[in-house]
C-alpha cells in the first residue's frame, strides 16, 4: 500500500514568526482574506513579498 500523507515540497517552510494583532486588526485581516477567497497567511505573505522585493 502507498504511503499516505502530504507530498514533499521543493522549499519547505520550517521557520515560524508569531504575530500579535489587536481585535480590530485581526477582524480586518480576516474580512479581507474572506472577501478575496484566500487565507490570512497568504495575504500576509503576499504583502510581505511586495514590501521586501527588489522591485
Amino acid at each position: 500500500m502507498a504511503k499516505m500523507g502530504r507530498p514533499p515540497v521543493d522549499v519547505p517552510r520550517e521557520k515560524r514568526v508569531n504575530l500579535r494583532f489587536t481585535e480590530d486588526e485581526y477582524a480586518r485581516l480576516k474580512a479581507y482574506a474572506s472577501k478575496h477567497k484566500t487565507t490570512m497567511t497568504k495575504v500576509i505573505r503576499k504583502q510581505l513579498e511586495e514590501i521586501i522585493s527588489d522591485k
